[in-house]
């Protein structure tokens, strides 16, 4: 295969990674199966629990604690004579044995065997388990003046399979902790009727430590209820704590927490209730996240470098040895301590073009920051548009209109002045009236408002009225930023990229974009599930309808909470089939999806629901019916980090370059790939993990095969997708995951961080017709 898209003057390139190889030395393992007197197999099956629970003291005998359940299945080490029923019990009066079924020697069930064996030995880790995470009460580390603490973790899983070996991933996690109680943080909400904010977060029970999920506030309940304990005494939970924990002076006045853990092979739903007095709230609050100086300061131990990470890992096996050093023993298993090392490639992201591609800045070498503050590749006239300012903040706007005016001139901006709106009243609507009867032409408003950063006053209602019903881009600064002189121009910089994007302009494009061969729609889906009372989640779309992949048709709908599937799609890629005709006077020929927010366990749903719609839309209109389609899904949360270093040295340990591409042994097969698309200077980079579940783009037996043909078309779908991580212009470098991506998890955030379904459908944000026109990026 041919080096095209590559950085060319690497040599052979190698990593470390969070891998750890684990091996079983046992050379047979044996699989049994209980037989009951006179019960037919699917009864037994069904009962199990209850037989095991009969037999388990003779079976520790048996096999001298060398055993596991899978699936109803015994298995072991240990072999029994072949050919003959053991005797284990009895259950009903009714004999119990076991009869040997032979080996278990096909790959399938040795890799559900090692999964078992590993939950058993995590299992025996003394360290308090969050899901699949784990933290060391002893790594509480304080920070008194913020009255925080911070709990440091690892989180681990099997990630890659081979007949009779496995992958262990490791990578270090924290847990920020308020030393505030809940109950001091319920009592802090203006409106005590909503307690839903909290549902979802985690709090840390001060006398034992563990963790909890609050599933919701029972504020119906207290203290002073009663339920029934283990061994069915009835009692007060302010009775439990004092015999229990010898807690006393509890608050009866006080709501109780509603927890439910999942438990056994089952999952059994236990619902359980915790006081709020005493849980520690985990997490930070707006303020302590704007607090430059705290974030600094706990950076220092949740940002850790790469060779921090790695001895990290090396010390988290070292527990697992010691806490469960007999099980792995009796089943022979070896952990290595040592990273593995796997190879790398590099991709070339080109260069950025901006002045219609007269000025070109290469991303390795640039000071992009800088080198963007320049003519911008698509400029839309300015013609009519306004500042919006309140009489209050008369000298800060005057300084603002000045940077607007020599940022303008310096970026040689087509424009002419703004219609300057000074406002007296204090309510919303009198910012809003203040543009209500403007003529439909105004192509941009900035709003100047009071109120500190990210709490803007007026913010969301102004952006829902000037989205819904008054179709005017805006754009928004605070006071508080636009009154520091220091800064200014970079802040104005950045707001006109904004200001072009928002009314239809294009700040840069990336040259030599794979698939401008032919007519190519890109797509970028997501989903937002945390609007108020989560009974609702937001599905956000947009695909291109330009030959740069930069300019957007977009759209959102409401689906029930918790649903990543949407079943509304074919109505809107009919749309944006519509949009991208309009635009280039052709339909696409072929169709590239990067879809986000859905699991490996979703994969069949979404090429069994939402590419069934594509297609359908396709087939509805007359020229579409031949289209192509490659679908990729895109997870940005991946525990995978990987290192450059000398020779494999640990202590030369550092991130990886820009561009590095993962494509084998810590893959599950030839069509899924990493790609770490950022540079980073603090902490630990981080990888995003693609995975092609669809392709009719290129013939499937050549995909099968991997062919040179595959290869390369894969190579364009790598190199696609690391250029378009350029291509978000709220951010001059690039970012994690394609642009696409970005756009369509921007806007279903933009909508639900304001749609309120508690309250009414007035909340919800669905943009006016008059914005698919103006290819406005107008909810970045």
């Amino acid at each position: 295969m041919s080096n095209k898209g590559l950085v060319q003057n690497n040599p052979r390139l190698r990593f470390l990674c969070n891998y750890y190889q684990v091996m079983l030395h046992n050379e047979k393992i044996y699989s049994y199966q209980f037989s009951v007197e006179g019960m037919e197999a699917a009864e037994v099956m069904k009962r199990t629990g209850e037989i095991l629970k009969a037999c388990i003291n003779k079976l520790r005998e048996v096999f001298t604690n060398k055993f596991l359940f899978q699936h109803s299945v015994l298995y072991s080490p240990v072999q029994l004579q072949a050919n003959q029923m053991t005797e284990i019990g009895t259950v009903d009066t009714k004999t119990v044995s076991l009869k040997l079924l032979g080996e278990a020697n096909n790959e399938r069930e040795v890799q559900n065997i090692f999964g078992r064996l590993i939950k058993t030995v995590f299992a025996k880790i003394k360290l308090n388990k969050l899901g699949r995470k784990y933290f060391d009460p002893a790594s509480r580390k304080e920070y008194n003046e913020y009255d925080l603490a911070v709990f440091s973790g690892y989180e681990s899983s099997l990630e890659k399979y081979s007949f009779n070996q496995k992958l262990l991933n490791i990578d270090s996690c924290f847990k920020v902790q308020r030393t505030s109680n809940l109950l001091q943080a319920l009592q802090q909400v203006k409106d005590r009727n909503d307690l839903s904010g909290f549902v979802g977060n985690t709090v840390i029970t001060s006398y034992n430590g563990k963790f909890h999920r609050i599933e919701s506030i029972e504020k119906d309940m207290s203290p002073n209820d009663a339920f029934e304990d283990r061994k069915g005494t009835k009692k007060t939970y302010m009775q439990y704590y004092k015999e229990a924990y010898n807690i006393g002076n509890i608050d009866p006045n006080q709501p109780l927490v509603k927890c439910v853990e999942l438990k056994g092979k089952t999952k059994t739903p236990f619902t359980y209730y915790l006081i709020p007095s005493l849980c520690q709230v985990t997490g930070l609050t707006d303020q302590q996240r704007n607090d430059f100086n705290l974030m600094k300061k706990l950076a220092e131990v949740t940002k850790p470098k790469a060779g921090e990470r790695i001895a990290q890992a090396s010390k988290f096996i070292q527990r697992i040895k010691q806490d469960a050093d007999k099980t792995l023993k009796d089943w022979s298993v070896e952990i290595c301590e040592k990273p593995q090392t796997i190879d790398y490639k590099q991709l070339d992201a080109g260069n950025m073009e901006m002045q219609q591609g007269k000025k070109k800045i290469n991303v390795a070498t640039g000071n992009l920051d800088r080198d963007t503050q320049t003519q911008m590749f698509e400029q839309p006239s300015l013609n009519m548009w306004a500042i919006i300012y309140s009489d209050r903040d008369q000298k800060t706007f005057d300084s603002l209109l000045r940077t607007f005016q020599e940022c303008l001139k310096f970026y040689n901006y087509p424009c002419k002045p703004p219609n300057c709106i000074s406002v007296q009243s204090r309510g919303a609507q009198d910012w809003i009236n203040a543009l209500k009867n403007a003529p439909d032409n105004v192509q941009m408003a900035v709003f100047l408002l009071p109120g500190k950063k990210k709490a803007g006053m007026y913010y969301d209602e102004i952006k829902r009225y000037f989205t819904n019903v008054k179709p005017i881009p805006t754009q928004v600064i605070l006071a508080s930023t636009a009154m520091k002189d220091k800064g200014l121009r970079s802040v104005v910089n950045k707001l006109l990229m904004q200001i072009c994007a928002k009314t239809g302009g294009v700040p840069w494009v990336m040259d030599n974009l794979p698939f401008q061969n032919l007519p190519t729609m890109v797509v970028g889906m997501d989903v937002f599930h945390n609007t108020p009372g989560k009974k609702e989640s937001i599905f956000g779309f947009v695909s291109t309808v330009d030959r740069n992949f930069s300019k957007y048709y977009s759209h959102s709908h409401v689906l029930p909470t918790g649903q990543e599937i949407t079943p509304f799609l074919q109505q809107v890629y009919e749309q944006a089939l519509k949009e991208f005709k309009d635009s280039n006077g052709v339909y696409p020929q072929q169709i590239i999806i990067f879809r986000d927010g859905v699991g490996e366990g979703q994969f069949n749903a979404v090429k069994d629901i939402e590419m069934p719609q594509l297609k359908q839309a396709c087939q509805k209109i007359n020229g579409c019916e031949n289209i192509k389609f490659t679908l990729i899904i895109v997870n940005k949360k991946v525990g995978a980090k990987f290192y450059q270093s000398q020779d494999g040295n640990v202590g030369s340990a550092e991130n990886p370059p820009q561009g590095a591409l993962i494509e084998d042994r810590v893959t599950k097969g030839v069509n899924d790939f990493f790609i770490v698309s950022q540079k980073t200077n603090q902490g630990t980079a981080s990888p995003t993990h693609y995975t092609i579940i669809y392709n009719d783009m290129i013939d499937e037996a050549l995909q099968k095969d991997n062919s040179p043909q595959y290869r390369e078309f894969k190579r364009d779908l790598q190199v696609l997708a690391f250029k378009l991580c350029f291509l978000y212009y709220n951010w001059t470098g690039a970012i994690k995951t394609p642009s696409a991506v970005r756009y369509a998890h921007t806007l279903s955030n933009f909508v639900g961080d304001r749609y309120n379904p508690r309250k009414n459908d007035d909340t919800l944000i669905q943009a006016h017709p008059k914005y698919d026109k103006f290819r406005s990026l107008y909810f970045i």
